[in-house]
């Protein structure tokens, strides 16, 4: 192939790639409101397997959105844009919760304060739950559970993940200006319905990244 042939099929590649990534625009986000996708290619089928009801999506600045994958977006009416996480700033978005423990008491609270709550029989589990659902909803988990130290452990594995272990509000707030906690491993055992019910309004306010946090 000589010089000419292969710059010419360069820019038709370039041409077809631009077309099927659209005019998207570019913009920094925050990554608890949008779901974040970084894949090379964004398929119909990856995409739907994600989407819960997201209002917006961000993707990559190189992610590729085929053709079927935009028209789902379109028809679900799903905001896209393109940028980098921000890694610091306000972060609001749902909470999560996951429940080990099949305590009478957490079901009262999560019920009071207008959460839903999951049962999980495996703290394990429920640590990688709670770490998927940050990684791909950028919003906050609390997980009631036992094995609370454990839980966070296995969180902290991974990258984006600041999980912390709470025993009252003020606990709680202290690690959100330290560490801006995503992930909150509660042991319920011998707290009170006004205690659990304090660390759970608590952990709705915005979760903030402490400046200067590196994942």
């Amino acid at each position: 192939m000589t010089d000419f042939d292969a710059q010419f099929v360069e820019r038709i590649v370039r041409d077809v790639m631009s077309r099927l990534a659209g005019d998207v625009p570019v913009a920094s986000y925050d990554s608890s409101a949008a779901l974040v996708v970084d894949d090379a290619v964004l398929t119909e089928e990856s995409l739907v397997s994600r989407l819960n009801g997201h209002g917006s999506i961000v993707v990559g600045p190189k992610t590729v959105i085929t053709p079927t994958a935009r028209d789902v977006l379109r028809k679900r009416n799903v905001a896209v844009s393109r940028g980098v996480a921000a890694t610091s700033g306000p972060a609001s978005g749902e909470r999560r919760v996951i429940d080990v423990t099949d305590s009478a008491t957490v079901a009262a609270v999560v019920q009071a304060v207008g959460l839903s709550r999951e049962a999980e029989s495996c703290w394990k589990v429920a640590a990688d739950d709670a770490v998927a659902f940050v990684r791909t909803a950028g919003a906050g988990v609390v997980v009631f559970t036992n094995r609370a130290a454990a839980v966070t452990c296995r969180a902290n594995r991974q990258a984006h993940v600041r999980a912390a272990v709470a025993t009252d509000g003020d606990e709680l707030r202290q690690q959100q200006k330290s560490l801006g906690p995503n992930v909150l491993a509660v042991d319920p055992v011998g707290q009170s319905f006004v205690t659990l019910r304090a660390i759970l309004k608590t952990f709705a306010t915005p979760i903030v990244v402490p400046d200067g946090w590196e994942d």
